[in-house]
């Protein structure tokens, strides 16, 4: 029986305690470098990512983030499918809420975690290169260090939303360990695990983004370069689930994700075959210069399409990566393991090379943190080289190290503080591309967040001039006119985007409420009602429409908008909603359906004092005495000052006779409110139960005071005269009614019977014998 080949050499034993300090500082040096990010704000994508995305403000949400609806419908950005990012939001929110200090340090934990897994891939590289072939052990840490501070990571670590990038390169470097790991001596169910564990690892990279597509290929690389005839084959074969795996990945997101729309409109593209060539040679030098020199960083680099093969570019593109390919060929038989780091940067590079061409930001520096780690590989490696040579040449490579290393970390702690906050970064990244219209628009929202609306307006009108197509820029003018007052500005430029972009649901519904503001209702309407051909569903239109209808006194129609929204969304109504509800089945008499309206809502709105009392309203109206007091003492408890309340609470008593009680609240109402004529009126009627008739006179008199046209204090004012036997004075109050009131029935019946008294006629009957009572 033949024995088995192991490709993977033992890893160099080393010194245990010397591999822990050197654990011990990258850790260390990776998280002091960064350490001045746990200051900065949530800026740019991470707003509606993290601050404005609820989903992730629930556990229970969890499940929902790897299902195509949520990314369909409900994400902030179409296009992408990276729930295991999202998971990580939603975790770090229930430690630290909107504290952006606490997502910082998980990006930087992160970081930390790929510094090691780096020092740990070298170490296998360093194993499998053979004695002397990768120089001395320094080699994994060197690789390690300078993956740790490169300033290329700086937008990757500061931009929370890039924890894809890091997610995506963790499980991408744990996979890539078990699957070498797996052709390490062993025994065999172990070595089964491993390659099991391999497999499993694609699955969440793929899931934190979709760059993790190049690991198969990373993994083919490696064992080209390092795996010895039979085993190559063996690799080779062991790789097929992995494509299996991609295969599954791409069919899912082709065919249950939506594609992202179009993100800059008038951006150019490339055009035809020879031009896309051109942009992919030009992209690929423009990264690999980044990743050599990684100064003057910025957010967003000027990127202009070649189009001939001469341009100065594209030539200093092609003549860098002629000699890469030819020292690749050269080192192959020689130097493996920069070759494999070489592989690395270029297998990595190709989805951000441009192959499909990323208009809305051709160059990012976020695409480069996996890129970086082939970089780290091939500048560890030969520095580790040199290291390995006696005399000066150690000397030098000291030198070299300590050099590369301080400056690297310098400029990463530097660029650190250009992302402090929204008005230093895009005033920042301003000023390295003036001619940015994306950039002038997301300054102009940095400034608008500050209430600074006119030097807003002035970059978003930079943002236009710079790029006319640029809709978005019409969006964020049209909301900050609005924010200013300027309506008719703002549905100028809300009507302009949607000449770019008609069914945007959003801006038709900004632009109906603009309407709605400067009273073109019959427009706002018009508009809303497209909206809601668009969205049928969309509960801002459907409440913006009921909103419009009852301005229009459309009540019951309005009504039914407001039902829909509940029935869509339970938790989405204000109070104010509510009240055109209550007021369309009041006046159908529907008292018990408003009743159960307000009962529902108090299960999302336990503790809204309004929606307490206008149940206990209710609930009085249909004589439920009890229960209506129930929710008045709630709202007393949530809000005793409410308006209205000791004046409800009051009166409840009053019907149940308990007029102790309806005199101390009723006297709290008109504490609060002097003016408050039902509330004199009811005093008035609660003493004269106690035998207060001078006190109640007072009361009834008060509040005709306030209120002339008050029919029922003028008439429990004569009740009270009668009862004091003063005729005369209660024959004028009730004349005083029938005067205003002829059809008052019981005003006519005690004018009578005074009159009787008194010696004077009886008041004839209303003209038409009935009246409004």
């Amino acid at each position: 029986m033949r024995p088995v080949e192991y490709p993977v050499e033992p890893v160099p034993s080393g010194r245990k305690p010397l591999q822990v300090i050197q654990l011990l500082a990258l850790a260390a040096i990776a998280a002091v470098v960064f350490g001045n990010t746990l200051g900065n704000e949530l800026l740019w994508d991470d707003t509606a990512l993290i601050r404005d995305n609820t989903f992730i403000r629930q556990w229970r949400n969890i499940p929902s983030f790897f299902t195509p609806r949520y990314w369909n419908e409900a994400h902030p950005f179409a296009g992408h499918y990276r729930p295991v990012r999202t998971v990580t939001f939603a975790l770090d929110y229930s430690l630290w809420g909107l504290n952006p200090a606490g997502y910082h340090a998980t990006n930087i934990l992160l970081h930390v975690v790929n510094v090691l897994l780096i020092f740990y891939l070298a170490r296998l590289m360093l194993g499998a290169a053979g004695p002397g072939r990768a120089g001395p052990a320094v080699f994994p840490f060197l690789a390690a260090l300078f993956f740790a501070v490169h300033p290329i990571h700086t937008e990757s670590i500061n931009f929370v939303k890039n924890r894809s990038e890091l997610l995506a390169l963790l499980f991408s470097l744990l996979s890539l360990l078990l699957f070498v790991r797996h052709f390490a001596p062993g025994r065999d169910w172990s070595r089964r695990a491993r390659l099991a564990g391999a497999w499993f690892c694609l699955v969440p990279a793929l899931l934190s983004k979709e760059a993790a597509l190049t690991l198969p290929g990373v993994a083919l690389w490696y064992a080209v370069c390092f795996f010895p005839g039979r085993a190559l084959g063996r690799a080779l074969v062991r790789v097929l689930p992995f494509g299996l795996i991609m295969l599954g990945y791409f069919w899912f997101t082709q065919t249950f994700i939506q594609p992202a729309t179009a993100a800059a409109v008038g951006a150019p593209v490339p055009s035809g075959l020879m031009q896309q060539a051109l942009t992919v040679v030009k992209t690929a030098g423009i990264y690999v210069k980044m990743l050599a020199a990684p100064f003057a960083l910025n957010a967003e680099h000027a990127f202009a399409i070649p189009v001939s093969p001469l341009t100065p570019s594209v030539l200093l593109s092609l003549a860098v990566l002629a000699l890469i390919a030819a020292g690749c060929l050269w080192l192959y038989r020689r130097e493996r393991v920069a070759v494999f780091a070489v592989g690395w940067i270029f297998l990595t590079l190709l989805p951000a090379s441009n192959l499909i061409y990323l208009a809305s930001r051709p160059i990012a520096e976020q695409r480069l943190y996996i890129p970086s780690a082939g970089f780290c590989l091939l500048l560890g490696y030969g520095l580790a080289r040199l290291w390995g040579r006696s005399g000066r040449t150690a000397v030098v490579a000291g030198l070299l190290t300590t050099i590369v290393a301080g400056l690297y970390a310098g400029v990463t702690v530097h660029r650190n503080t250009d992302w402090r906050d929204a008005l230093t970064f895009y005033s920042k990244t301003l000023a390295a591309n003036p001619n940015s219209a994306r950039v002038q628009n997301d300054l102009g929202n940095a400034l608008a967040e500050k209430r600074r609306y006119e030097k807003a307006v002035e970059h978003y009108q930079a943002a236009l001039r710079l790029n006319p197509l640029y809709h978005d820029a019409h969006y964020n003018l049209g909301i900050t006119f609005y924010e200013m007052g300027r309506y008719a500005e703002a549905i100028d430029h809300y009507r302009a985007f949607l000449r770019l972009a008609p069914e945007n649901v959003d801006v038709l519904n900004n632009l109906g409420v603009a309407l709605h503001d400067l009273g073109r209702l019959g427009e706002a309407r018009d508009v809303l009602q497209q909206a809601l051909v668009v969205a049928p569903e969309d509960v801002q239109a459907i409440r913006n429409m009921g909103s419009v209808l009852t301005d229009m006194g459309l009540i019951e129609a309005a009504a039914a908008y407001y039902l829909k929204a509940l029935r869509i969304c339970p938790d989405c109504l204000s109070v104010q909603n509510y009240s055109i509800i209550e007021k369309a089945f009041m006046l159908r008499g529907e008292v018990e359906r408003v009743i159960r309206i307000y009962a529902d809502a108090l299960a999302f709105y336990p503790d809204d004092a309004t929606i307490h009392f206008r149940l206990g309203a209710a609930l009085a109206e249909k004589g439920r005495v009890d229960e209506a007091i129930s929710h008045f003492s709630a709202v007393l408890q949530l809000k005793p000052d409410y308006p209205e309340l000791h004046f409800k609470i009051g009166t409840l008593f009053l019907a149940q006779g308990e007029t102790g009680k309806a005199i101390f609240y009723l006297s709290k109402a008109i504490g609060r409110d002097s003016r408050h004529a039902h509330a004199r009126n009811n005093m008035g009627v609660a003493l004269m139960k106690q035998g207060d008739i001078d006190g109640a006179i007072s009361c009834f008199q008060k509040a005709l005071e306030i209120q002339p046209d008050h029919v029922d204090a003028r008439f429990n004012l004569g009740m009270a005269m009668l009862s004091r036997q003063d005729y005369a004075a209660a024959l004028r109050a009730f004349s005083l009614i029938l005067d205003q009131h002829p059809g008052h029935e019981a005003a006519r019946r005690e004018y009578n019977f005074c009159a009787a008294l008194i010696g004077e006629g009886p008041r004839p009957p209303a003209a038409d014998g009935n009246g409004p009572y």
